[in-house]
């Protein structure tokens, strides 16, 4: 019976309403088919609200009646609302025809409601606890030489799970736990598990130079390191290239950019091998004693962990040999600057 009072009182309202204006008549029935029934939805969002907020019965009618009155004023004006308001009327009978069916189908939403609200808390103080345990197996990850297929999936699972939360990726815990994981999975050549990260937290990693260079060195080896590499491998690695460049350590990216373009041989390759000597001349002294660090490192390793990373360092001395003269140019410009 309230649910009925309300609604007739709301009604009244609207039948009460004024009919000034210069506005032009504007039938109900000739609204779009949305515009009528988002009305008819406030109508019965407002008996729900009734229902659950448990206001006085006169104040629900003001309050509830006014905010409708506004909403259907926008829409039609002061005649139209008047020429409205009986198909208004019609259609409000029908949603509220059954009173118990209408409790029913709002204790159903009370009752999800409340099951999602309780829901959320719960996995918000899962993924809180969660945090806790990946911090300490990323830790493992990071203070071992080596780890167990077991210690490197558990870390990624829990990555992969509380990484959904939105909350916890702006947290500086996870994003030092994801950059531990990154730079395990890169010295171990945990392809797969790295391909992993880098789809499903790409956005995070592109916004820190420490990740960014995790990743482009990880793409970097592989591609120069690997006999066929995948178009697919080639893309990531020139994203990370971008994001080296967007992160000011385009100097991290070079040496690898032209060992690329020497032992693939593409078309136009030694045009490019000159255009990329001209970005290292423009390096400040400090970044282009960075860029020989890099290339000197992998140029001259003597020992290594895997063919590939054998590999890496075949292609960087045969760079560094081929272009010996360039290069020496630009050292010579580092050592004038040391005195």
């Amino acid at each position: 019976m309230r649910i009925r009072s309300l609604a007739l009182a709301i009604i009244l309202m609207l039948c009460s309403a004024p009919s000034f204006g210069q506005s032009s008549p504007l039938e109900y029935r000739q609204l779009h088919p949305d515009a009528r029934k988002n009305i008819v939805d406030e109508i019965k969002i407002d008996l729900q609200r009734y229902y659950l907020e448990q206001v006085g019965f006169w104040a629900r009618i003001f309050g509830g009646g006014a905010t409708l009155a506004a909403v259907l004023l926008a829409i039609v004006g002061w005649r139209g609302f008047s020429n409205m308001r009986n198909s208004v009327l019609s259609e409000l009978q029908r949603t509220i025809r059954d009173d118990e069916r209408f409790l029913q189908g709002l204790q159903l939403t009370v009752d999800l409601a409340i099951q999602k609200s309780a829901s959320a808390q719960f996995r918000r103080a899962e993924n809180r606890y969660n945090l806790g345990r990946l911090e300490a197996a990323a830790r493992r990850l990071d203070e071992r030489d080596s780890f167990t297929h077991a210690e490197r999936d558990v870390t990624y699972e829990l990555l992969s799970d509380i990484g959904s939360d939105p909350d916890i990726l702006k947290e500086a815990a996870f994003r030092d736990c994801l950059e531990k994981a990154c730079d395990a999975y890169y010295k171990a050549d945990v392809d797969q598990h790295l391909d992993g990260l880098d789809d499903k937290f790409r956005s995070v990693i592109f916004s820190y130079p420490a990740l960014t260079h995790t990743l482009m060195l990880a793409y970097g080896l592989r591609l120069v390191g690997d006999v066929h590499p995948s178009d697919k491998l080639k893309e990531r690695f020139d994203f990370y290239v971008q994001a080296c460049e967007r992160n000011r350590i385009y100097e991290e990216a070079l040496p690898y950019l032209l060992v690329r373009a020497h032992s693939e041989k593409a078309a136009g390759w030694e045009k490019r091998i000159s255009r990329l000597f001209k970005d290292v001349a423009y390096l400040p002294d400090r970044e282009l004693e960075i860029f020989f660090k890099r290339l000197d490192t992998r140029a001259n390793r003597k020992e290594f962990n895997s063919s590939r990373q054998e590999i890496e360092s075949q292609r960087f001395s045969a760079f560094a040999t081929e272009y010996a003269t360039e290069l020496g140019k630009l050292k010579a410009r580092l050592d004038a600057v040391r005195g």
